[in-house]
């Protein structure tokens, strides 16, 4: 009976554990589509021939956020715990991606993808849940581990196609 209640919490988790690292892959990648065509947008004078440096700007400044926020969010997940961690940082992203979304500059669309990256801390809690989760059993916690980080990689495929299709609709 334990067992059974202890497989369905794992495998609870491991779903959780999986659209938390999908959605945190969406948050990296998917803006490269359409980058260039929001620098256009965003920027008076840009075309399609000096838009690229801005189209990298926008991207890189996701993951420049994410240095400066890396060790913190770790310290938070020691202090308050990794679950506190991913729903926190999730929301945060959340709110930072609609404001990113939302930009009517190009310093302000800068700025939200900075704060983005600020707030995605999910990464290492993700993986510390795995080995907690697996509670040492090191087969359980190699295939929850490669599941949980596979879907990083699903989003990498999925997320630049998806968000590619919906940049220019019509």
């Amino acid at each position: 009976q334990k067992s059974q209640h202890d497989k369905r919490k794992h495998t609870k988790s491991t779903i959780a554990l999986c659209l938390v690292m999908l959605t945190n892959s969406c948050l990296q990648i998917s803006v490269f589509p359409y980058s260039g065509y929001m620098a256009i947008h965003l920027i008076p004078n840009a075309n399609e021939e000096n838009t690229g440096r801005y189209a990298g700007l926008i991207a890189s400044f996701y993951m420049t956020g994410r240095i400066f926020s890396s060790f913190l969010w770790g310290r938070v997940a020691d202090a308050y715990g990794r679950t506190f961690v991913m729903i926190i940082s999730s929301a945060l992203c959340a709110i930072f991606s609609i404001l990113f979304g939302l930009s009517t500059s190009f310093t302000s669309a800068l700025v939200f993808r900075f704060l983005c990256g600020v707030s995605s801390g999910t990464m290492g809690p993700v993986k510390t849940s795995v080995s907690e989760l697996s509670k040492g059993n090191q087969d359980l916690e190699n295939k929850t581990m490669s599941l949980v980080i596979g879907m990083w990689g699903w989003g990498f495929l999925i997320f630049p196609a998806l968000s590619g299709a919906l940049a220019e609709p019509v």
